[in-house]
């Protein structure tokens, strides 16, 4: 998971920044405008940091929305 974090981490500041959230998705197929991409930086963002951590990064990845307990 740390591999494929550093991938899109392309300045390699440990954070995915916006635009590195674009290059991320352009490389899935998915072209996305800058409303969408900080759309979807909102919704991963779960210390609204305006970046992406490895720990969200990973709980984005690995974490099923629809199978989530909540306490």
């Amino acid at each position: 998971m740390r591999n494929l974090f550093r991938k899109f981490d392309s300045d390699g500041s440990g954070a995915i920044t916006p635009f590195e959230l674009k290059g991320m998705l352009a490389h899935l197929g998915v072209l996305a405008e800058e409303k969408e991409v900080l759309a979807v930086m909102r919704e991963l963002d779960l210390n609204k940091s305006g970046s992406l951590e490895f720990e969200e990064f990973n709980h984005f990845l690995l974490v099923d929305p629809y199978t989530k307990i909540k306490f």
